[in-house]
């Protein structure tokens, strides 16, 4: 589920702003043998006004698309 949501943001233009970083990036981007629930993220430069609700649509799209209920 974690990457299908990294998927939604990457397809919403997120990692124009956004980092991906922590324990969760470490295992899917370099194959570390650990596991953590959450997905850090960082801005890449101070934004004012910066809306995460702007990826929503992004994110439900690609989870609906796997066949997750999104409410």
């Amino acid at each position: 589920m974690q990457e299908i949501a990294l998927l939604g943001l990457w397809r919403g233009k997120f990692f124009e702003k956004a980092a991906f970083y922590g324990g969760t990036a470490l295992r899917i981007l370099y194959g570390l043998d650990r596991f953590s629930e959450d997905l850090d993220f960082s801005l890449r430069a101070p934004m004012r006004g910066f809306e995460l609700d702007k990826y929503s649509p992004a994110l439900e799209k690609e989870l609906r698309a796997f066949g997750f209920d999104v409410r």
